[in-house]
């Protein structure tokens, strides 16, 4: 079975490698490509017109810079090598949540030949940097131990997931709402349990007294 896992562990590197050096170049790509060239000096938003988060744009002009030229290639490296940091993040996060081997190696296959994720595995784009991002802040949500540190590294990593595409900010919000509710302070009750008895009376709805806006009867 080991053997089996290695072969398609290998066949899958190919694939990703193979998608990113052959996907057709798309006019969204042309914009992320041009941002990280303009990146190695000037700041978007005040020195060019860029309608996406920066951190994918800075990261393209920081690699543009150490390369000297071959812009798409880059971009496309960089793609592959976040889908494979995203595929072994997957991989175990479905073991983490208690998939088993095999299981684990399936659903990450069939989530990888998605084609949903075909552009965004392949093309030079915003999509494979907050994808690893998110990943890699949940895996470490899940980790065993707790701590102040390990709470900042999970806000980083899902803040700078919303630095590379805005649209993380929900997953991100969802996180901190989770969090909210399932954190417990050592020396009493949650930041959520001990706030929501002096907010739930500003749920009530002032026309109708014995129910508030979230369903729930109330006194006032």
């Amino acid at each position: 079975m080991r053997i089996a896992l290695g072969v398609c562990a290998v066949i899958g590197v190919l694939m990703l490698f193979g998608a990113a050096m052959t996907q057709a170049v798309t006019y969204d790509e042309d914009q992320y490509i041009a941002a990280g060239i303009l990146a190695r000096s000037w700041l978007p938003y005040r020195d060019f017109l860029y309608l996406q988060a920066p951190l994918y744009a800075f990261v393209l002009g920081g690699l543009f810079k150490l390369s000297g030229g071959y812009f798409l290639l880059t971009g496309r490296l960089l793609t592959f090598f976040l889908a494979l940091i995203s595929a072994a993040l997957l991989w175990r996060l479905l073991r983490r949540l208690g998939a088993g081997k095999e299981l684990a190696a399936v659903l990450m296959a069939a989530c990888l030949t998605s084609p949903f994720l075909a552009s965004a595995l392949s093309n030079s784009r915003n999509d494979a940097l907050p994808l690893t991002l998110m990943l890699a802040g949940l895996l470490l949500h899940l980790a065993t131990g707790r701590g102040f540190w390990k709470r900042m590294a999970v806000a980083l990593l899902f803040g700078l997931a919303v630095e590379a595409k805005v649209s993380y900010l929900f997953g991100s919000a969802m996180l901190g709402v989770y969090a909210l509710l399932n954190a417990r302070e050592r020396s009493g009750p949650s930041c959520w349990g001990r706030w929501w008895p002096r907010c739930r009376p500003c749920c009530a709805m002032p026309r109708h007294p014995r129910h508030s806006v979230l369903g729930c009867s109330t006194s006032i």
